[in-house]
């Protein structure tokens, strides 16, 4: 973008976040994965914060969902909480129900529950969503009392609004 002599330099021109906008969704309860396919992990019952509306408690609870005015730039990170089991199972990052942006894969531990990281910087349009899946090689339980399964989105530059 070319800006003439004499602009005065505004947040708009640096596309500068003015305060802190993302969401944090998380499940308080245990839930099942089944072995196969990917699964969308439930996130149905909590937020620690929402600051422009990304998640609903009610609808799509498994999404996080760009509001409008607010493209741009994110960091999107979710963990999943695994039993404590010895099979293979990953986790990843889905945009719109299609494009896999991280993945996670490995061997659980049978000793003692186990938490899988996945993140990435994306650029993301208003009313573009994510989604965390799970994927698991036998039944698996997600345990939320030893390790916390969580999902977030932070703005980290916003597009110019024109």
């Amino acid at each position: 973008m070319t800006r003439a002599t004499g602009d005065v330099i505004t947040a708009a021109i640096w596309n500068h976040v003015e305060g802190f906008h993302g969401v944090l969704a998380r499940s308080t309860a245990d839930s099942a994965i089944t072995a196969g396919g990917e699964q969308v992990v439930p996130l149905a019952d909590a937020e620690d914060f929402d600051t422009d509306g990304y998640h609903s408690l009610v609808t799509n609870t498994n999404r996080l969902t760009v509001p409008t005015g607010r493209a741009g730039y994110y960091l999107v990170q979710g963990c999943v909480g695994w039993a404590a089991a010895a099979n293979s199972h990953g986790v990843f990052i889905r945009n719109n129900a299609g494009t896999c942006l991280d993945a996670n894969k490995r061997l659980g531990n049978a000793s003692i529950a186990d938490g899988m990281n996945v993140s990435v910087i994306t650029h993301l349009a208003a009313g573009a969503y994510v989604e965390l899946t799970a994927q698991t090689s036998v039944n698996q339980n997600l345990d939320a009392s030893e390790v916390p399964t969580w999902f977030g989105m932070f703005l980290l530059n916003q597009d110019e609004i024109a």
